[in-house]
């Protein structure tokens, strides 16, 4: 019979680790299970080892490998989508492309993320990898700050009982 604790995915395992502050190396095997299985939180979190680097664990910016983990996690993973939109706009690791941008970051903000909501907004208004429309992106834009607004609040609103 298996424990509770044998369900739990790589990603899931590293978490703790990572808020603890510690293993470098145990975190960034774990990752590594979990990406090569398939999992997207792993694929994600190796991305952006690889984007930004890091000295503890051993890893060098390598904007390859950040976005192959990227575009692996894009699947499901709405970050992931978001940041192949500002690779594809900045043309970090890719050849630049602001339909493609403006195409990832949609898919982004259709999958939930704010960020990607705002930056499909501001392309419609300034007509940035889209064509050009102001009315949807104002409205976009209203919808989307509506959200973050609501976001911050609760990161302001005190704990009941503290």
């Amino acid at each position: 019979m298996s424990q509770v604790n044998d369900y739990y995915e790589p990603f899931d395992r590293a978490l703790p680790l990572v808020y603890e502050g510690g293993f470098p190396r145990t975190i960034l095997s774990l990752y590594r299970i979990g990406a090569e299985a398939g999992d997207a939180l792993s694929q994600y979190a190796l991305g952006s080892l690889y984007l930004h680097g890091n000295k503890e664990m051993g890893i060098k910016v390598n904007t390859k490998m950040a976005i192959a983990y990227f575009r692996k996690a894009a699947r499901t993973q709405c970050r992931a989508m978001f940041d192949m939109g500002v690779a594809y706009a900045a043309g970090n690791g890719v050849k630049k492309n602001q339909r493609t941008a403006f195409a990832w970051f949609s898919k982004a903000a259709a999958n939930g993320s704010i960020h990607a909501k705002l930056e499909v907004a501001r392309r419609k208004i300034f007509g940035e990898g889209t064509s050009r429309n102001i009315k949807q992106g104002r409205k976009l834009e209203r919808s989307a700050s509506a959200q973050l607004a609501a976001f911050n609040a609760c990161l302001n609103k005190p704990e009941p009982g503290a």
